[in-house]
């Protein structure tokens, strides 16, 4: 109900209901407490607070609240720093240089570009200006 009433707020001049709905899906994101009236005024700051041990709990308790797709490598480096500085050891892997999301085997020049181009539109029919939209939207993946 939130998105079709967002959905006419952005498009009044379309009716469209649930009926006509053929595919959703819906991340989950743990967000902070707010005051905010609506999910889009909520921050997407991500922080970790640690609850320390307590009573008859003899382990602390890390939260990861919020982030964005954006910035999750960032905060889990972040979060594993932490975790690691507390166990009292060192960083022995990091991710880095790793490609994320469509930046797998992203060609990095101008040959790796075109043979990739190729490689597409031969596998999916898709014409070469169509194949170069769609990796600068969506990258390799």
């Amino acid at each position: 109900d939130y998105f079709l009433a967002s959905l006419r707020e952005l498009l009044p001049g379309l009716a469209f209901g649930r009926e006509q709905i053929v595919y959703a899906y819906s991340g989950i994101r743990p967000l902070p407490a707010s005051d905010g009236t609506a999910p889009g005024l909520i921050s997407r700051d991500h922080s970790a607070p640690v609850m320390e041990v307590e009573g008859s709990r003899n382990w602390p308790i890390v939260s990861l609240i919020g982030g964005k797709w954006t910035t999750f490598r960032g905060f889990a480096e972040e979060v594993s720093d932490m975790l690691l500085s507390r166990l009292g050891q060192p960083r022995r892997v990091s991710t880095q240089s790793l490609a994320i999301g469509g930046g797998r085997n992203f060609p990095t020049d101008a040959a790796a570009h075109a043979r990739w181009i190729s490689a597409a539109t031969a596998e999916t029919g898709a014409s070469p200006a169509r194949a170069e939209v769609l990796l600068d939207r969506y990258g390799t993946t």
